[in-house]
């Protein structure tokens, strides 16, 4: 509904991050999503639900908000239950489709729900450049898989947890490995912690069943 230009989407860990929010550290961003005008007026939490509305069109509903203080608290208690169960409220979110792109110039980029999918999608993407005569050949790509990293904090909002419980079952010997222990912390693949999570909430949907 926005136009296209009007919102950018900026990871809260990156550098582009740090120079659009240079108040905030980082641990205290994690806490909220932000909105930055383009003359650097910044808006958090609660707070910033109605000037994005106003930038996604929806105007009557950011009025109203301006308007009401009882639609306003109940926005942000709303907001706030979503924030404290966002780690449950992912589960049912659907998995992020995967992204490749060729380092030719300009690159080609192609998406799929699945490795495979997108792989196929990027041959199919890649072909018509090649011209007549290579476009009838086999193709062959060489991949390079970057994979999705998780911390402790990525892990408990995969998990549905809290930090410390988290770190209690790696105490105890009963979460994956990491692939790493840095001095900032642990690290695991994304898709090894949502491998035990679904794996972990099978087992208790059994063990709840035979009692």
């Amino acid at each position: 509904m926005a136009p296209r230009s009007s919102i950018r989407p900026v990871g809260l860990r990156t550098e582009l991050a740090d120079r659009l929010l240079p108040d905030e550290s980082r641990a205290e961003r994690l806490r909220a999503f932000h909105l930055v005008g383009p003359d650097g007026r910044h808006w958090k939490g609660p707070d910033a639900i109605p000037p994005l509305l106003e930038r996604v069109r929806l105007r009557p509903a950011a009025s109203l908000l301006r308007r009401s203080p009882l639609a306003f608290r109940t926005t942000a208690r709303a907001y706030e239950w979503v924030t404290r169960n966002r780690g449950r409220l992912g589960r049912f979110v659907p998995r992020s489709k995967w992204v490749a792109h060729t380092l030719s110039d300009p690159p080609i980029k192609a998406t799929g729900s699945s490795r495979e999918r997108c792989l196929a999608s990027l041959q199919r993407a890649v072909r018509p450049t090649l011209g007549r005569t290579r476009a009838r050949q086999p193709l062959t790509l060489f991949v390079e898989v970057l994979p999705v990293l998780a911390g402790v904090a990525e892990a408990a909002d995969v998990m549905g947890w809290d930090k410390r419980r988290v770190i209690t079952y790696i105490d105890r010997g009963r979460f994956p490995e990491p692939i790493q222990s840095l001095a900032s912390g642990r690290v695991w693949v994304r898709s090894d912690v949502e491998t035990f999570a679904r794996d972990w909430r099978a087992r208790q949907g059994r063990r709840s069943k035979n009692r």
